[in-house]
């Protein structure tokens, strides 16, 4: 299939209460669609929604009170089940996670204060709803009205069917997601041109610094442990990494240091699980923010260091 004839994707905004409101639905899909009613042919295409992989972003907006400025709150995620999804992240996630529990309070004040992106398409697997999950994070660091940006896991995938037809369908939905809402979702040039961008620890890694990331990893989680050489020295590990420029340093540096703070426990133990569904089932491959393993990226260089505070403050990893 040419990149011309792929699929459009499908996207509806709702109100993030309305997952079983079908009136609702068809309102907005009908808004999406620019149309006055929907066929039965386009009822069917939720069917693209409500019955395969999606992606999906919640979303609150505030107005900043010194600045008037837009800021959103942001959960990106991918689910096989967008209905059963959308119910646990109401009924479980406010109990032990920040992000979920200021959505709460929000619809508890105004039931349409949240909202969520649904984004389905006729070519989704699990794969590319991973890896347009993961993109979305990289775009959305970039965005001036995102505050704050959180997700349960991501990593962008290998090699896999269809992989040759993500870009074009990452692009399609990001300009249909733009179009939607340009405040959000700025244009693809502004994007890429931003130095959040530049930094993100969502940029696909080489395979050359998949390697030396997950040496790095391994050397850590067995300092951590207390196993292999380091065992009984009782010393720090220094770990060199050299390159000559352009060869992706500072986003390895950005992607381990993500990392670090969000997969690995106090004991060194790594959980890269990148399956939301199997995380919220099966509790023992999480790791509380009590658990996770303390941080911290020293930078000589100022704007990088504002670009790394700014990174780290979107994605919760430190306080604003």
């Amino acid at each position: 299939m040419t990149k011309s004839a792929l699929p459009k994707p499908i996207i509806i905004d709702l109100p993030y209460q309305s997952i079983d409101d079908k009136a609702e639905i068809e309102k907005a899909f009908v808004e999406q669609l620019g149309y006055e009613t929907l066929s039965a042919v386009e009822r069917e295409t939720l069917h693209y929604i409500f019955d395969y992989p999606t992606v999906y972003v919640v979303h609150s907006k505030k107005r900043n009170q010194h600045t008037l400025r837009p800021e959103y709150t942001v959960y990106v995620g991918e689910t096989n089940n967008i209905r059963s999804r959308t119910m646990q992240h109401l009924r479980e996630d406010p109990k032990t996670r920040v992000d979920w529990k200021e959505f709460q309070e929000n619809l508890q004040s105004d039931a349409r204060s949240v909202w969520q992106y649904v984004i389905g398409n006729p070519h989704f697997n699990k794969s590319l709803t991973l890896d347009v999950e993961n993109r979305l994070m990289h775009y959305l660091l970039g965005s001036d009205a995102v505050k704050n940006l959180n997700n349960r896991r991501t990593n962008a995938q290998g090699d896999y069917y269809t992989q040759d037809e993500f870009n074009q369908i990452f692009s399609d939905i990001w300009m249909e997601l733009n179009r939607q809402d340009p405040e959000l979702f700025p244009a693809e040039e502004i994007i890429r041109d931003s130095a959040l961008f530049k930094a993100s620890p969502f940029h696909q890694l080489s395979d050359d610094q998949i390697a030396a990331e997950e040496s790095i990893m391994d050397a850590l989680s067995e300092a951590l442990a207390g196993s292999g050489d380091s065992a009984d020295s009782g010393l720090s590990r220094l770990i060199f990494v050299q390159g000559v420029a352009g060869t992706g340093k500072t986003v390895l540096l950005s992607h381990l240091f993500y990392r670090i703070a969000t997969e690995m426990d106090i004991n060194g133990r790594i959980n890269d699980e990148d399956d939301e569904d199997i995380l919220e089932t099966d509790s023992s491959l999480k790791i509380s923010k009590e658990d996770r393993r303390k941080a911290y990226i020293l930078v000589n260089h100022n704007q990088q260091m504002h670009v790394y505070n700014q990174i780290a403050s979107k994605l919760g990893l430190q306080k604003h």
